[in-house]
């Protein structure tokens, strides 16, 4: 259903438009300010920013923000729909046929619960031909947006079946009243995606070598 705003009195209306732009323009004139002129504080800006919203119909979604600046103020929507990148180690030791994959932290995940926040841990599956072998997984780290795991995980994985392995990581979202929600995936494999394919074939290229990188998570 289409937003409306409820008809008003034809004076309140061109009062509250008077007022968006007296104050709109109090805040573009304090942003083109000359050199000369002392910088705005940053309680004037928000005084004038809350002027602007105040001068805002209610159903338009506004987010007035200050800058640690005093001088700078702007107003926008927030940006979301990220769902966070997690740094992953990986080091193969050919004698050994041992894959280590060590979760070290993730950063800027995607808010699962209504109060703006996850409870984050992380799954390891070692894939073979699509078929799942083992499982690890992490800690639960409690309202955390950017856990720092730490965690190392052996697999064995012999040299000929390099090729046919794929390493799954979840990052998972747990719940106590209902089913786990999934934050994202990343999977690391010779046939992944671009940055996963370069973090495979440097681990493999720097046997006994520990290769990190950062990888964005996905759906």
């Amino acid at each position: 259903m289409a937003c409306t705003r409820p008809p008003g009195p034809s004076e309140g209306e061109g009062g509250a438009s008077r007022g968006r732009r007296r104050a709109l323009a109090a805040i573009i004139g304090a942003q083109t300010q000359s050199e000369n002129e002392a910088p705005m504080t940053t309680r004037k800006a928000m005084m004038m920013a809350q002027e602007f919203r105040s001068c805002i119909p209610a159903f338009v979604p506004v987010v007035v923000a200050v800058d640690v600046v005093p001088s700078l103020v702007f107003v926008g929507l927030r940006p979301c729909g990220s769902r966070g990148d997690l740094l992953v180690s990986l080091c193969y030791n050919p004698t050994a046929n041992i894959i280590t994959v060590n979760i070290i932290k993730a950063r800027n995940l995607k808010a699962m619960d209504i109060g703006g926040t996850s409870d984050p841990y992380v799954k390891v599956w070692l894939m073979h031909k699509d078929k799942r072998v083992e499982k690890k997984k992490t800690v639960v780290m409690k309202r955390c947006l950017n856990p720092v795991f730490n965690e190392s995980f052996p697999f064995d994985v012999p040299a000929h079946v390099l090729r046919e392995t794929t390493i799954v990581i979840t990052v998972m979202d747990k719940d106590r009243l209902s089913r786990n929600d999934v934050i994202g995936k990343i999977y690391l494999s010779w046939k992944s995606g671009p940055a996963e394919v370069k973090h495979w074939k440097d681990m493999i290229g720097h046997p006994r070598t520990t290769v990190a990188q950062w990888h964005a998570l996905k759906a």
